[in-house]
């Protein structure tokens, strides 16, 4: 059973909550650090989520635009653009 599922069940005091939240949260930053959320954020972002948006978007149509040579309309030509898989780097320019 559940202790929190009666009604008369005892409510964390506001201050004994508050303590609890600190110790969490040093706790975090204790074993993770200041900046390690937004880089292992950064990291998931580059390594699937950018792959992953790349999959999920649709092909590019390029058409030309109609020619005409000789009195003749040549049909345009039509080309079709999908990316794939894709490659990150580091940077291979520098100002």
């Amino acid at each position: 059973m559940n202790p929190y599922e009666f009604e008369d069940a005892k409510e964390i005091s506001s201050k004994l909550w508050q303590e609890a939240c600190w110790i969490v949260i040093n706790a975090y930053f204790d074993e993770k650090g200041l900046v390690r959320q937004q880089l292992d954020s950064f990291d998931e972002f580059i390594e699937m989520s950018v792959q992953k948006i790349v999959d999920e978007s649709p092909s590019i149509a390029l058409q030309a635009e109609t020619r005409y040579k000789a009195g003749q309309i040549e049909s345009p030509v039509m080309h079709k653009l999908k990316f794939e898989q894709i490659y990150l780097s580091k940077p291979t320019h520098w100002e």
